[in-house]
C-alpha cells in the first residue's frame, strides 16, 4: 500500500491528478479568557469557515492556532528550497495574519508567536485518491486528502487494510467533471 502524499507524485502516478502545495498556520500570543470568550473560542471548539480559502482555528492553551492559504509550485521539489520569509510564502503569511486581525476587534492588535507550514496534496475536485496502483493490482494508492489527511487517513487506512485482505471493496467515487 502506498499511503503517501505531496512528495510522491511519480511513485503513485499522480503527476497529472494532484498538486503539491505548502499550507500555512500561525499561532497567536496568549489571549485572556475574556478575549477568548468574546471571539467565540471560549469553549475551546475548533472551527472552519465556509468561505475559500477556508480558515480553520483551534486553541492551544491560551493561544489560538489559525491556518489558511496555499503556496503553489510548478513542481513539488520546489518545496525543498522554499523560503517562508520572502516571496509567495511571506505574502501568504501576511494575508493570513491580516485576515485574522480582521475577524474580531479583540484580534486587531494580536501578535503572532509562530509561523509554520507543510506539504499537502490537493487532488482533483478535492476528492481523495483511493484505488489500485496503475502498475499493480496488488497495491493500493491512498492520499490526495486536500488538507484533511489527519481525519481521513485513519478511517481510509482501516478501509484499505480490509480491501487488501479482500474483505471490502474500494470506493467508487466519481471523478470531477
Amino acid at each position: 500500500m502506498f499511503a503517501t502524499n505531496a512528495y510522491s507524485l511519480e511513485l503513485t502516478r499522480w503527476e497529472q491528478r494532484t498538486e503539491s502545495c505548502f499550507t500555512l498556520a500561525v499561532a497567536t500570543e496568549n489571549l485572556t479568557d475574556p478575549a477568548l470568550q468574546e471571539i467565540g473560542l471560549g469553549e475551546g471548539k475548533p472551527f472552519y469557515t465556509v468561505d475559500l480559502p477556508y480558515l480553520w482555528g483551534r486553541l492551544l492553551g491560551k493561544q489560538v492556532i489559525f491556518g489558511s492559504g496555499l503556496v503553489h509550485f510548478s513542481d513539488w521539489r520546489e518545496m525543498y528550497s522554499l523560503n517562508v520569509e520572502t516571496g509567495p510564502a511571506a505574502e501568504a503569511f501576511s494575508r493570513l495574519e491580516n485576515r485574522i486581525r480582521g475577524l474580531h476587534p479583540k484580534l486587531r492588535g494580536v501578535s503572532f508567536t509562530n509561523r509554520w507550514g507543510g506539504p499537502i496534496s490537493i487532488s482533483e475536485g478535492w476528492i481523495p485518491i483511493f484505488e489500485r496502483h496503475p502498475e499493480s493490482a496488488d497495491a493500493l494508492v491512498l492520499g490526495g486528502y486536500s488538507g484533511h489527511g489527519v481525519a481521513q487517513s485513519v478511517y481510509l487506512g482501516a478501509w484499505a487494510a480490509e480491501a487488501l485482505l479482500g474483505k471490502r471493496e474500494l470506493p467508487k467515487w466519481k471523478s470531477p467533471g
